[in-house]
């Protein structure tokens, strides 16, 4: 969440709003109110239900599924009500499904359905099921939809408009379930048209004034060319006067879109942040919801599911993991001097602070007994306690966040052999065997993935391990999808981890200031676009080196890391989080091209077609003056200029790749933008919720 001219909790109260609109119509005293499940996290989300009860005096609230069955077997239980109010989520398969079995059966009683986000096909079902006559125009502006309607005058359908919300600090999201991974690896144009329109919601509410334009991969540039028509449509409909004062008072604001074809290796391995850790070994909803029913802990399993939102949670949640061992330590004993502070009570006002405090102090104590709780199934769920092995594990290899770094050291032949001894083995879930193995395909030389024949021993070792199904069928689909990558035959795999051979050619773009291919030339791919990974570590310094006397596990503030490799095995950066500093910071590579930090922000010099597939924008939509930063520092009394880069991530992004995000924003500021007036903010937009390995593979075997 942002605040001043970015305050982005405005879009949390304008969903809140445009629910509490939609209930407008609901006049009865005596109501029941009907719910999606799955829409529930949300409600819950925007307002507590005492307050949604009051406004629409709901006497009663029941979830869908129960209502189609009470509804079936028990016919006289709406008896008691006045009217029913049913919130329905319209991204949904299963929706017309619901409506077709409770819409023909509803007594004549006036009844309101609301739809999150209704869309035109649903409608149309609506219509069909219900006898109405509505257009979608009568339901979108009317503020009355479908009053007027004879054909069925008990049954109004509202819309229900939702906006991006602020989830997390410097998150911005859809939640929109039905965009998760798949989606976007099986229609990636439905997420373009969703994200474009929330761009446009985004620029409506807050004052934006865009500067440039930055996208890699097909989609993103499809995205990005999509919300430059429409910004240009809503400019000539500005006045002069709001032209000018955008440019007076607006954010400058720098567009960056991505897309998860950039890098599936992120996905696949195990998040190393506190955040993102517990993400991976707990079912979790959106909105920081996690089921307990795991956790060796009686007081947290009878809750079923928690909240993560304590104040505890927020200082933890972007530290490594190995860095939490202290902290819980810290906070204990910190909690312990305040609760042996009464015995120096000896005043009636001393007394009465103490006592005026104990509540605090036993939220604090029930929030440390829950993240040592976590902590403690953490360390159980993959074998590691700080930087040692427990003895259940024959050696470090075993475990597999060590196995992680191994593939990052190992050369091809060790690393096969090293997959194919623990699938023997059968130690691992087939799901993490697999992780492996496409690991492995993406961190090949030359675009060539895993040779074809070491593939073919590979999956008859997993065949008889884990089953034909659905091992079989998971493979097949990740080759189908070209996030598994295999070698054709005939080609073979270099010995030397840097290739120094040319590419295959692939659809891309060279990048250069202010020029744009269209993003209609070729089809899209969601394929993995890496064609060399370590000539792209190198250039990006993937894989940075730590210092050899760095002790992680006594940090207490994440932005004190040297670097932000912190967050994954193997000393591994995301690439989409070095794809934006190079925007802005070199000193992080290597080899350093030149860039001058007084101009706008640029790729130039990156030469990222070389190393990844798709299409790329740069694009000035200001003149270099315009956009030049003060060359000199600027007096320390001057006040900080805010401006905003807004990265849309399609495909979704993980947790420990926003935690990146956030220490890039820190050390931008710190390192560069502090000393000129500049706070910069940061903030990531996506259509689903986080994603994981789990995510990817798990849909896969839909």
């Amino acid at each position: 969440m942002t605040s001043g001219k970015l305050d982005t909790s405005i879009f949390k109260t304008k969903t809140l709003e445009t629910l509490l609109n939609a209930l407008l119509e609901v006049t009865t005293q005596k109501n029941l109110l009907v719910l999606d499940s799955r829409i529930i996290p949300l409600v819950n989300y925007l307002t507590p239900f005492s307050a949604l009860k009051s406004h629409s005096h709901i006497e009663a609230t029941i979830n869908l599924d129960e209502f189609v069955r009470k509804l079936r077997d028990e016919p006289t239980l709406l008896g008691q009500f006045h009217s029913l109010i049913i919130i329905m989520d319209s991204a949904y398969d299963d929706s017309v499904s619901y409506l077709r079995k409770f819409l023909p059966s509803l007594p004549s009683k006036a009844t309101t359905l609301i739809f999150r986000n209704l869309t035109k096909s649903l409608l149309f079902q609506v219509n069909e099921i219900g006898s109405l006559g509505l257009t979608f125009e009568d339901v979108i502006y009317s503020e009355r939809a479908g009053t007027e309607f004879d054909a069925n005058p008990f049954l109004t359908v509202r819309n229900w408009p939702t906006y991006a919300l602020p989830l997390e600090e410097n998150l911005l999201s859809l939640s929109r379930q039905d965009l998760d991974i798949q989606s976007y690896l099986n229609n990636p144009l439905h997420e373009v048209s969703d994200l474009a329109d929330a761009l446009v919601d985004i620029t409506a509410n807050l004052p934006l004034s865009f500067q440039n334009f930055f996208g890699k991969g097909d989609n993103a540039c499809l995205l990005l060319d999509n919300f430059e028509k429409r910004l240009a449509a809503r400019s000539t409909t500005l006045s002069e006067f709001e032209t000018y004062e955008l440019l007076k008072v607006g954010v400058n604001t720098d567009l960056v879109v991505l897309e998860r074809n950039l890098d599936f290796i992120s996905v696949l391995l195990t998040q190393l942040s506190y955040g993102g850790l517990v993400r991976e070994v707990l079912e979790d909803e959106e909105f920081g919801i996690i089921e307990t029913e795991r956790l060796e802990d009686e007081e947290l399993e009878n809750k079923q599911k928690i909240r993560l939102d304590d104040p505890l949670y927020e200082r933890f949640k972007n530290l490594n993991f190995s860095s939490i061992g202290h902290n819980l330590k810290k906070t204990a004993q910190e909690l312990q001097g305040e609760f042996d502070s009464r015995h120096q009570a000896s005043t009636i006002n001393e007394i009465k602070n103490f006592v005026s405090n104990l509540g605090g102090l036993t939220s604090k104590q029930t929030d440390l007994k829950k993240h040592t709780s976590i902590s403690e199934y953490i360390i159980k769920e993959f074998n590691v306690e700080g930087a040692g092995v427990p003895e259940c594990v024959e050696s470090a290899s075993d475990s597999t966040l060590f196995f992680q770094n191994d593939l990052f050291e190992l050369d091809y032949r060790a690393a096969i052999q090293a997959i194919t001894k623990i699938t023997n083995r059968g130690q691992y879930p087939l799901q993490l065997v697999v992780k492996f193995v496409v690991v492995l395909s993406n961190l090949q030389s030359n675009n060539e993935g895993i040779r074809l024949k070491d593939y073919e021993i590979l999956k008859a070792e997993i065949l008889q391990s884990y089953g034909v199904y659905p091992a079989l069928f998971l493979l097949q689909k990740l080759e189908y999808h070209k996030i598994l990558k295999v070698q054709p035959e005939g080609h073979s795999t270099s010995l030397f981890p840097f290739s120094l051979g040319s590419t295959p050619l692939e659809t891309t773009t060279v990048a250069s200031p202010g020029y744009k291919q269209s993003p209609l030339a070729g089809m899209p791919i969601t394929g993995s676009c890496l064609k060399d990974f370590f000539l792209l570590a190198n250039q990006l310094n993937l894989l940075p080196p730590l210092p050899e006397t760095y002790n992680p596990e006594t940090v207490e503030d994440f932005t004190t890391y040297p670097n932000q490799s912190f967050f994954y095995p193997g000393n591994y950066v995301p690439i989409v989080s070095r794809l934006v500093e190079a925007l802005y910071l070199r000193a992080f590579m290597v080899n350093r091209p030149l860039n001058n930090l007084y101009k706008r922000p640029n790729w130039i010099g990156l030469n990222l077609s070389k190393f990844l597939a798709g299409n790329e924008i740069d694009k000035a939509l200001v003149s270099e003056e315009q956009y030049a930063f003060p060359k000199k520092p600027q007096p320390q009394t001057s006040p900080f200029k805010e401006e905003l880069v807004l990265v849309v991530m399609m495909g979704g992004i993980t947790y420990s790749e926003l935690v990146a995000m956030r220490y890039l924003e820190s050390r931008m500021n710190e390192k560069f933008f502090k000393r000129v007036r500049i706070q910069k903010k940061l903030v990531v937009l996506t259509a689903g919720g986080f994603i994981k390995g789990d995510t990817l593979i798990g849909g896969l075997l839909k």
